[in-house]
């Protein structure tokens, strides 16, 4: 036995001194390539992906292929009916595509400038009871080791490119693409210090964590357990992004998921929702405060009401599941799950389903970011920015993005940047105002009426009327040319079309302040400023 042992024991060793090159190879696949090709794999199996190259495709072909017609967001409102599918394509924050099917007609308006058109867009189709999806570019997964291993580039693409052929040319292997996406605490990148302003919504997530913390305190309050949470605000208001801090300050564990569950098949969704709470208890129990958070983003369509629709019950049975889950049918002992859901419209804009709210004890509305918010948001931004100018006046950028998300306000710097790389300049107040109007307005050209001296001529002239309305404004209430001057808040005008927006011409209007109300001599003025253009 031992002979045997000793002879066994020399075979190993001599095969190691001999094929420790292949050794080090296999070692390498086993533990970057064979992972990589799996989340390659789960990349080009997952539907949205591919529904995302199929939309993606048609858009860009649109000019090409003469079935597609191009339309703006008032003429595909009233060409849509209720059997209508329509598609948001978001490529990146200021590119949303709406591709709509309607039959056999096929519709696309293409690149909308701006998040609150898409908002008023999406409100008039729940309003019509139109069925509509969300669809956004999903990232490849990108290899580990090799950046790392330099000098085994050629080795590991040459294995790689040989064991995706082998697994594409067998049949047998697949994997299953989750519904949700799951995060312990330490796997969230920031935290609740990390979203900026807001101080009144984190009072209230740091009295969450109170609640959990001091249990016995608030039982003497008759509140003897966590609640359910409804966030409510525009897209790009750091709802999603808020709730990953929130788990991560109450240190417990994230299932994410979005609204859009129901599929082609009856019972999809319902099934999706148990699948999906099963997995949020699964982590619960493994949590130290043997609880866990459920996300729900794009939540708008599971809050609505039920039995709207008679033709579509099976839309109610996915409302129907999460409603037994949220009123703790379903709860499963000693452990909790908190659920958060996220809707771009509140209770105000869009009928819900009373019982549906009834679950959520604690609502938080995420506002738009007030005047001094605007500004250390917009600082905080341009700060990584090296080449950018001393004198940019951050109180004259922050007054004029009133009603602007934070989200919004990072694209007009990215967008800065890039205008400033391109023309190899500074990010300067000037620089910063275009990138605002690109972004807010859209992109503006003289293409549209170039060698029509006449329609320019006119456009010109109505643009001017605007102005001169804003100028008599400023005249009637008095003051030097200086102050005449301060009070007239019209920033640019400009006889450039803007294609989104179907205009020939602005001018782009300075704001005042973040005032909420306004009495009827501004509500006066703003018609006279919008008939200017037609008298002139």
């Amino acid at each position: 036995m031992k002979e045997l042992l000793n002879k066994l024991s020399k075979t190993i060793e001599k095969y190691i001194k001999k094929e420790w090159k292949a050794l080090i190879l296999m070692l390498f696949i086993g533990v970057d390539v064979i992972p990589y090709y799996k989340a390659i794999t789960e990349h080009k199996q997952n539907p949205s992906v591919l529904e995302y190259k199929q939309l993606t495709s048609a858009i860009n072909s649109a000019e090409d292929n003469k079935s597609i017609e191009s339309m703006s967001t008032t003429q595909l409102l009233q060409t849509l009916g209720k059997q209508s599918k329509v598609y948001f394509v978001k490529e990146d924050e200021n590119k949303i595509n709406i591709l709509a099917i309607d039959g056999n007609r096929t519709m696309l308006v293409k690149e909308l400038p701006a998040m609150s058109m898409t908002f008023t867009f999406e409100s008039r189709l729940l309003d019509r009871n139109i069925t509509y999806q969300w669809i956004e570019k999903k990232e490849v997964p990108q290899l580990l080791l090799v950046d790392m291993l330099s000098s085994a580039r050629f080795y590991s693409l040459l294995f790689m490119g040989g064991l995706l052929y082998f697994f594409m040319m067998s049949s047998g292997f697949s994997f299953f693409n989750k519904a949700y996406n799951a995060l312990n605490p330490e796997e969230i990148a920031g935290d609740l210090s990390s979203l900026i302003g807001y101080e009144d919504i984190k009072t209230e997530a740091r009295q969450l964590l109170h609640i959990i913390t001091k249990q016995e305190q608030y039982a003497k309050y008759g509140i003897d357990e966590t609640f359910n949470i409804l966030f409510s605000g525009r897209a790009g208001t750091g709802k999603s992004k808020f709730a990953q801090y929130l788990a991560k300050e109450l240190d417990m564990p994230i299932v994410s998921t979005t609204g859009s569950l129901d599929e082609v098949y009856v019972g999809t969704g319902a099934k999706k929702i148990r699948d999906i709470f099963s997995q949020a208890y699964v982590l619960a129990e493994e949590s130290e405060h043997n609880a866990c958070i459920l996300f729900i983003d794009e939540a708008q369509s599971l809050l609505r009401k039920r039995g709207r629709n008679s033709e579509h019950n099976w839309e109610d049975d996915t409302r129907n599941e999460l409603l037994a889950h949220l009123d703790g049918v379903q709860k499963r002992d000693s452990h909790n799950v908190i659920v958060i859901m996220a809707s771009n419209f509140s209770e105000n804009s869009l009928e819900m389903d009373e019982a549906m709210l009834r679950r959520f004890k604690k609502k938080i509305h995420f506002r738009d970011p007030n005047f001094e918010e605007r500004k250390y948001i917009l600082s905080h931004y341009l700060e990584p920015i090296e080449k950018k100018s001393e004198e940019i006046d951050i109180d004259f950028l922050a007054k004029n993005m009133a009603g602007l998300t934070p989200a919004t306000i990072e694209s007009v710097v990215q967008e800065a940047g890039l205008m400033s790389l391109r023309e190899e300049t500074l990010v300067t107040t000037e620089i910063l105002l275009q990138a605002y109007e690109r972004t807010v307005i859209g992109q503006s050209n003289r293409a549209v009426s170039q060698g029509q001296e006449k329609v320019r001529k006119t456009i010109a002239v109505h643009e001017i009327g605007h102005f001169l309305v804003e100028y008599h404004r400023a005249v009637l209430q008095g003051g030097d040319l200086e102050q005449i001057k301060e009070a007239t808040r019209i920033l640019k005008i400009s006889s450039e079309a803007v294609s989104q927006l179907g205009a020939l011409g602005f001018a782009m209007k300075e704001q005042s302040d973040d005032r909420l109300l306004r009495n009827i001599d501004d509500m006066e003025w703003e018609l006279r400023q919008l008939y200017g253009g037609l008298a002139a």
